[in-house]
């Protein structure tokens, strides 16, 4: 025993043998390391993703989520959601789509308190929030979805300031171009796009700068006010014209200067006060 001390203690007494050593031993080191963290990156981790398509603003609920196996390396958890209770029960945010086979993207899913209030922190500085009323066949049949933008457009019945004739015409234009919606609501306030069942939509809400907001809200107030002329605003997705619905013949195209000009001059003795009082069109 004494004689393998002595053995041992002469090794390690010999320059060389201890720098040889200690490179052997760095090297089953590396060697060690490098082995197990390809085993952490390559070993599967199971991770939720969606087993359906789900729309903005849908909760998310235990149908539409599944369970795969990645490699550890493909999955940032800064990123994504790595458990199904993470993601039970919270939202597509408002401008997102979870599509079948995706994972969850945290900047994709939020919780209901940040979903509700999420159109009111979409809205920039200087707009105004509105809703417009619509139905089924004005909102195309559920086509119209948050994030999509679409023109507003005016038909009306009446006589252009500058223009002599005498005789009332149906005038349609553009309003406003390129309007963002925000949200799309039912008649108690649900969104269309919150749930698993068919809902119908009965309001588009949009934002748009504070001096088209009161041109909208003096255009409605005014068309309610009045008996004979009627101010009707027409969402047309964006890339398509006006058709109109019931085949009658349009007198007169008008531009959006020819519009705000006609609804300043129908409006110009109410009270802007009164307008936005008793504006329909409140968001």
């Amino acid at each position: 025993m004494n004689n393998l001390s002595l053995k041992i203690r002469k090794l390690f007494s010999n320059k060389n043998f201890v720098t040889a050593f200690c490179f052997i031993l760095i090297g089953v080191v590396l060697i060690i390391g490098y082995k197990y963290r390809i085993n952490e990156a390559t070993n599967p981790v199971r991770v939720p993703y969606a087993l359906t398509t789900i729309s903005p603003q849908t909760e998310i609920t235990a149908d539409m989520i599944g369970i795969m196996s990645i490699a550890r390396d493909a999955v940032n958890e800064d990123i994504v959601y790595t458990s199904a209770n993470e993601v039970l029960g919270k939202y597509v945010n408002l401008e997102s789509t979870v599509y079948a086979g995706s994972l969850f993207y945290k900047n994709a899913v939020v919780d209901k308190s940040s979903l509700a209030s999420s159109v009111l922190l979409d809205i920039p500085d200087g707009q105004t929030l509105l809703t417009l009323k619509v139905d089924m066949k004005s909102s195309y049949y559920n086509s119209l979805v948050p994030g999509d933008y679409f023109d507003l457009y005016v038909r009306t019945i009446g006589i252009l300031p500058d223009d002599r004739s005498s005789e009332d015409e149906i005038l349609v234009g553009k309003l406003i171009d390129k309007i963002k919606i925000l949200a799309v609501k039912t008649e108690n306030g649900q969104n269309v796009f919150g749930g698993t069942e068919a809902r119908t939509p009965a309001g588009v809400l949009f934002a748009v700068p504070e001096d088209q907001a009161l041109l909208l809200m003096k255009a409605d107030y005014f068309s309610r006010l009045s008996n004979v002329d009627d101010i009707e605003f027409v969402i047309i997705p964006r890339g398509e014209k006006y058709k109109s619905s019931t085949g009658e013949t349009i007198t007169s195209n008008i531009t959006s200067e020819q519009l705000e000009k006609y609804i300043k001059d129908k409006t110009k003795d109410i009270d802007t006060k009164s307008i936005k009082e008793n504006t329909e069109l409140g968001g």
